[in-house]
Parts: C-alpha cells; sequence; structure tokens
C-alpha cells in the first residue's frame, strides 16, 4: 500500500509505454510499446527484465499494492538475481475506477496470473506480491488456488483472531489512513518533497481510492482470522519491516506462527531499520532473500527445509 508519487501528469494514473492490455493478445516482449487499457478496471502485464546470463529462467510476476503501481518494483528490479525473468502487472488499485465495488478483490489476482500465464507460455515459478496485494494472495493461497511454485509475500497484512480487531484499530487505519499512503510517496520521493506537499498528495491518493477501495482493504485484512490456512501448501517467503506502521511486524511473526504447525515451507524475516516497503528501501537485501529462498524453494522440498533450519536462528526475530 503506497501513495506513491505521480510522473508527470499526476494526479492521473500513468501507462507505462509496455503495458500489455487484457484486450490485447499476450505476446509480450521486453519494451514493446502497446497502448494502455482503455477499462481502468482491466488487469496488465508487461515483461519488465528477461533473464539474464545461462540456464533456464525463473518466471517471477510481480504484484503491487494499493494506490500503487508496477513502478514500485524499479529498485528491486534494478538488482533482482539474474535467473529472474520479471514480469510486473498493473492492478485496477493503483488508483480510480469500479474495481472496489467488487467484493471479490481476488479475482485481479487470478486475471493478472492468467495473463502472465499466456504472456510468458508457462505459469510463473514465483510470485511476490506487497502489501494489499499479498493479503489477497495469502487468501487465494488459503483457498487452495495454484498460483506458483513459490510465493513471496512482503508486508502482508494478517491478525491471528478476530478479537484483535477492536474500535482503535479500526479508527486508526481509517483516520490515518492518508498517513500510510503518505509513507509510500516519503520513501520514493525522499526529500525532495516537503511534508505539507506529502500530505496533500497522499490525501489526493486516498480520495481517489475512496471509501469503497479502503473498504476493500480492510474487509481483506478482517478476514484473515478466518482464513483456512491449512489449505497453504507451496513455499513461502514472507518479508516485513521492522519500522512499518501499516502491515506492522507483529502481523508478519503472527503469519508466521499460524502457519507453522502445518507448513514446514514457510521463512520469515523482520528486516531492522526499514518500514513498509523493504524492496525499494533496501533492493540489495531484498534480493539477495529472495535468491536465496527461490534457489531452495524451487530445488525441492528437502533443500528448502534445509535452508529453513539454517536461517530459524535469524528468521523474523
Amino acid at each position: 500500500m503506497t501513495g506513491r508519487p505521480r510522473r508527470p501528469g499526476w494526479p492521473g494514473r500513468p501507462s507505462p509505454p509496455d503495458r500489455l492490455p487484457r484486450s490485447v493478445p499476450a505476446a509480450a516482449t521486453e519494451g514493446r510499446g502497446l497502448a494502455p487499457a482503455a477499462d481502468p478496471d482491466a488487469v496488465s502485464v508487461h515483461l519488465r527484465r528477461p533473464a539474464l546470463g545461462p540456464g533456464e529462467p525463473v518466471r517471477a510476476l510481480l504484484l503491487h499494492g494499493l494506490g500503487d503501481s508496477a513502478t514500485v518494483w524499479e529498485p528491486f528490479a534494478r538488482h533482482a538475481p539474474g535467473r529472474l525473468e520479471l514480469w510486473c502487472a498493473e492492478l485496477p488499485w493503483g488508483g480510480g475506477g469500479r474495481w472496489s465495488r467488487d467484493e471479490d478483490s481476488g479475482r485481479w489476482v487470478d486475471d493478472a496470473l492468467r495473463l502472465a500465464t499466456d504472456a510468458a507460455g508457462a505459469r510463473p515459478n514465483l510470485l511476490i506480491a506487497h502489501s494489499f496485494a499479498a493479503t489477497l494472495t495469502l487468501a487465494r493461497l488459503a483457498a487452495g488456488a495454484e498460483l506458483a511454485g513459490a510465493v513471496v509475500l512482503v508486508a502482508p497484512f494478517y491478525r491471528a483472531s478476530a478479537d484483535e480487531f477492536d474500535w482503535p484499530a479500526i479508527s486508526y487505519y481509517l483516520n490515518e489512513f492518508h498517513q500510510i499512503l503518505a509513507e509510500g510517496i516519503r520513501v520514493r520521493a525522499g526529500a525532495r518533497l516537503s511534508d505539507d506537499l506529502r500530505t496533500d498528495m497522499a490525501v489526493r491518493v486516498r480520495d481517489r481510492l475512496g471509501p469503497y477501495g479502503w473498504s476493500r482493504f480492510f474487509d481483506a485484512y478482517l478476514r484473515t482470522p478466518g482464513l483456512p490456512l491449512a489449505g497453504v501448501d507451496v513455499p513461502l517467503l514472507l518479508v516485513a519491516g521492522e519500522r512499518d506502521t501499516a502491515a506492522f511486524p507483529r502481523d508478519t511473526r503472527a503469519l508466521r506462527d499460524a502457519l507453522a504447525p502445518t507448513h514446514p515451507h514457510v521463512e520469515a524475516h523482520v528486516l531492522p531499520g526499514l518500514g513498509h516497503f523493504p524492496m525499494v528501501e533496501r533492493p540489495e537485501q531484498f534480493s539477495r532473500l529472495v535468491d536465496g529462498f527461490t534457489a531452495a524453494a524451487l530445488a525441492g522440498p528437502q533443500q528448502h527445509a534445509r535452508r529453513r533450519l539454517h536461517q530459524h536462528s535469524r528468521a523474523a526475530s
């Protein structure tokens, strides 16, 4: 989730020149110039970068959070492991549109996977989802969906018990929603923007998302205590920032603990000094985690289990 600064034309939603609209046959290549989809609720995918070097590529699909776009992955893309073939999705919750009137926000995750599969000619080996998209991806996994060979959830929203949602929690996420969005702007723009301008931009992003957009986010969060996590059957890497004030690190720790009894392939890391965007704030460190996890997870359960035991003393401490 973020309220990142827009490129020229803000607050209008930018359209990368190589977006692959849903209506265009999925035969994307890197840098291919295609007109953006006319439907603001459409999902599109584009090839951000082919795999570098020899060997079989690992197809990775990247899903951005609420109020964001695929550009949030740019720092990671510049440092991503060479084996990864990077596909980015543009999801409708980047701005306005009527997507939020549909109660099943997870269907856009399904659409992104379908488009990426059609475009690449095979299902993604790796799915990396951030924030709101991470929570929707978790729900799909809990329902038994086969999304990818391995999954990375970055800053997921999760609570183990419905009792943890009290009125102060609702008040925080409702009344401070624009401040959560402003964090994304701060991370991306740094000192270039004043506090007042950053807040004004975040309020405009909030207003574009609207009450329905906020409701879809919080509804997904509210549903997490009831997710049947025993249905999750895929190697999982959870990554959070120690200073995240949106998806607090306790959410990642709670998710790790909830998965642990029935899921032997969960690995969790809370990164010191980072907030809601570890892939932006420390892309090199994030890339190393993804690289090690991917190599072990896609090699087979035994190697992944050995890596998990090796990492256990440092994971989510």
